[in-house]
């Protein structure tokens, strides 16, 4: 599977990109990996 970042998912799936940060943190989103900071 290709790599997504935030922003692309948030867009996908109809959520901000802050909702996918927290679930990706929590561990909601199995094989979510953070490659690199993202600026605020």
């Amino acid at each position: 599977m290709a790599d997504m970042g935030t922003s692309e998912v948030s867009k996908l799936w109809g959520y901000t990109p802050e909702t996918i940060r927290k679930w990706c943190q929590s561990g909601m989103i199995d094989g979510a990996t953070q490659d690199k900071k993202e600026s605020p």
